[in-house]
């Protein structure tokens, strides 16, 4: 065996007896392995030395949280849908449709007339119908903010998609292999394949499929309750000052 590193995936052989090249060596990850064999006492202090080194869990932390932050906001691109936080399969898993516009434009409108009434009218109405109000709103963001970026059905890339195999069917506008009895269909406004497609909605952005159908419809749920907040309070007002 030589007497220099032997590179492998995450590990590295060392044999020497030269105690400033051990002493030198440093992880070329903080997860790296290093194997060495010591040939004096001098060899076997460097080892341990190096050891703690490289088993820093501190250090393996940082790194892993590092790489899952880095992941998390690498922006890709499917059709005309941008993509985040793929996983180790490359499965995205936060989708911004094209109609970025319409949902800015929805939290406009309706943030507006919620909090105008809450101004014009935040002496006529009670403090429970204030906190309702807020529950409501609140919910309805939320549910809103979660459907425009939830994975609204994107084929998963597998082994049997990549290797494309004869009960596989292909999309030749997405380039990708799919499950035929999964009922893919392509959409044409995102450009992308969505399992269980249902319809493109703009005010979400993208397509509602397998991935959000459920999320959509808890916003429309959510949207129904603000709006008959905002009718129902009003009617109380309006009869409790005619």
């Amino acid at each position: 065996m030589k007497d220099d590193k032997i590179k492998e995936t995450n590990f590295s052989i060392v044999n020497s007896s030269n105690q400033n090249e051990l002493s030198s060596l440093k992880p070329r990850k903080n997860s790296e392995i290093y194997i060495m064999i010591p040939k004096s006492e001098d060899d076997i202090s460097t080892l341990n030395k190096t050891i703690k080194v490289s088993y820093n869990s501190e250090n393996i932390l940082k790194f892993r949280l590092k790489e899952q932050l880095k992941n998390i906001f690498t922006l890709g691109k499917l059709g005309n849908t941008f993509t985040l936080w793929p996983d180790d399969n490359g499965n995205p898993k936060i989708f911004i449709g094209p109609n970025i516009l319409y949902y800015i434009l929805m939290n406009i409108i309706f943030s507006t007339i919620f909090f105008s009434y809450m101004y014009l009218f935040y002496n006529l109405i009670s403090n429970y119908e204030i906190v309702i109000g807020l529950i409501t709103y609140f919910f309805w963001v939320l549910s809103y903010l979660i459907l425009f970026l939830i994975n609204p059905g994107y084929p998963k890339i597998t082994t049997e998609s990549l290797r494309g195999n004869k009960d596989m069917k292909y999309c030749d506008k997405c380039e990708i292999w799919y499950n035929p009895e999964k009922n893919v269909e392509h959409c044409d406004i995102c450009d992308i394949c969505i399992e269980e497609f249902d319809h493109h909605c703009s005010w979400a952005g993208k397509c509602i499929g397998k991935g959000d159908k459920c999320l959509f419809r808890m916003f429309v749920i959510f949207t129904f309750f603000l709006i008959l907040y905002l009718i129902f309070s009003f009617w109380i007002i309006n009869n409790k000052y005619k």
